[in-house]
């Protein structure tokens, strides 16, 4: 039984710009998607600018390096997003205010805000993530069980000192932190399509909006074995597929809520860690029968990127190292 949304098999799309003049940077910023009006800033500095991206069907993350001497306003109203400077400053302008980005401060985007100014200083470096408008209210109207309005307007800034802030920068850290390698094994879609979804969640769960409260309210819909029961018939007979907790939820015929709650009731776990230790048994199965020549091979086989992560979450169900099942496993098969 295979997830039923298409999308979450897609491989992403990866580019990389650079630009040493204005009409450059132009050409550069309108190639990944965006419509903006670029301009010198007030400094004769050299141009030099570069952009990677990773876009995965309506979510995109992206690395800027600029140094000082390029003004950017970008005119969309069909997008929702984050971006905090990594380096350096980086002060945006929009409603009339200024806002200095920064790595304990991310500004904000939405279809409300109007055009957004974007005035780098020397050497800095953005991170962003962007996300389309009807996708991010899609997530949004599965995760409460009810439409919302288009449009939901975002506080303008995210605290990233904050544990959601913190949480929502690490996970667009580790996207850009690879943008420039797409052979990472973060982009296979076993992977990338859980970490995609978790970044999503993440933004709605961080960013002020008028629906924060609602989605930390514990769920009221009535509990049934049904839906826990396939989405288990699901993971089981397909442990290798892109599942995520959208998916199985969407297969079960229930909100992600409603799924979740009803695996903490009846099996006092959440859906993704009953996947993980599915597929820590068929990582077991191959380093016992010789299937993985390596626990790295085992490990990402299954959807383990953290193979320090997925050493300890072994042991602690086997009772010993993945290199010693696979050290018995080889002696025992030659």
């Amino acid at each position: 039984m295979e997830p039923l949304d298409p999308r979450i098999s897609m491989r992403p799309e990866f580019h990389q710009f650079r630009a040493g003049t204005v009409d450059e940077a132009r050409a550069m910023y309108r190639a990944y998607g965006q419509r903006v009006t670029v301009q010198r800033g007030p400094f004769r500095q050299p141009l030099a600018c570069e952009v990677a991206v990773a876009q995965f069907g309506p979510l995109q993350v992206s690395r800027h390096l600029i140094a000082e001497g390029l003004m950017v306003r970008i005119d969309r109203d069909d997008l929702y997003g984050a971006g905090y400077s990594s380096r350096g400053g980086v002060a945006v302008e929009k409603h009339a205010g200024q806002f200095l980005t920064s790595q304990v401060c991310a500004v904000t985007t939405d279809p409300r805000s109007g055009p957004m100014v974007i005035r780098p200083g020397p050497g800095s470096r953005m991170d962003c993530v962007v996300i389309e408008q009807a996708a991010l209210e899609e997530r949004l109207t599965e995760l409460l069980g009810f439409p919302v309005r288009a449009g939901v307007p975002l506080a303008d800034g995210i605290d990233l000192e904050t544990g959601g802030g913190r949480s929502l920068m690490q996970l667009v850290r580790l996207f850009t932190d690879h943008v420039r390698d797409p052979g990472s094994v973060i982009f296979r879609p076993v992977v990338a399509e859980p970490l995609r979804q978790a970044l999503l969640d993440a933004f709605l769960f961080t960013a002020g909006h008028s629906y924060r409260e609602q989605l930390s309210e514990p769920v009221t819909e009535r509990f049934v074995r049904r839906p826990v029961r396939l989405a288990m018939e699901a993971i089981d007979a397909h442990p290798e597929a892109v599942h995520t907790t959208t998916s199985l939820a969407r297969l079960s015929g229930v909100s992600i809520r409603t799924l979740q709650a009803g695996f903490r009731r009846h099996l006092n776990r959440t859906p993704m860690t009953y996947l993980r230790q599915v597929r820590l048994t068929h990582a077991h199965d191959d380093l016992v029968t010789g299937a993985a020549t390596s626990v790295a091979e085992a490990g990402h086989r299954w959807g383990f990127t953290h193979l320090g992560r997925f050493a300890a979450d072994y042991r602690a169900k086997y009772g010993v190292a993945p290199s010693t099942t696979l050290r018995e496993g080889l002696r025992k098969n030659h």
